[in-house]
């Protein structure tokens, strides 16, 4: 899991865990790692690891893990890394040959009008979030979309409101 914060995605695949040889998660935050170990150690997963790490700024691991991951997920953080074609690149790298990246987070799209994308972008960017239309037609570009989906959600509190996400599935090429 890059960028995988608390780890809290894990519990959405913890029945199969045991039968993974290795889950690695990473972030940049100290705190998000905490936590995520905290939630290791309640479910005594020994396959599981963490690590901090900065992945713009990891050459060392990268040599050192190139080509080892059969999956790697980011979810709801490519928008929040400056050089995100950088961080994509990186899992290129990380991904097996015919590995996969398993990836969802909001966006831009075509289909918005330009109030929604600036209502959109101003409010997220608040937050340290930047919506880019690109990220889409990158991964389009670089891996081979095996699944791929955009639908709009809403938030709590604004249930009116709604702002385009998308997920899919993409394999290295």
């Amino acid at each position: 899991l890059l960028a995988g914060g608390t780890g809290d995605l894990t519990e959405y695949f913890s029945e199969w865990i045991s039968e993974i040889d290795e889950v690695v998660i990473s972030d940049i935050s100290q705190n998000m790692i905490n936590i995520a170990n905290n939630r290791i150690e309640k479910y005594k997963w020994n396959n599981v690891k963490t690590r901090i790490e900065d992945v713009l700024n990891n050459e060392a691991n990268l040599k050192k893990e190139m080509g080892k991951y059969d999956y790697v997920i980011l979810t709801y953080s490519l928008t929040m890394i400056p050089n995100w074609p950088k961080a994509l690149e990186c899992v290129k790298k990380y991904l097996k040959k015919d590995g996969y990246l398993a990836i969802s987070d909001f966006s831009l799209t075509k289909y918005q009008s330009f109030f929604s994308k600036i209502f959109w972008k101003s409010l997220f960017a608040n937050s340290n979030i930047f919506l880019n239309e690109n990220h889409i037609r990158y991964l389009k570009k670089e891996f081979e979309t095996e699944y791929f989906r955009i639908e709009d959600g809403d938030f709590p509190y604004l249930p009116i409101l709604t702002c385009p996400y998308y997920y899919g599935l993409f394999k290295n090429k």
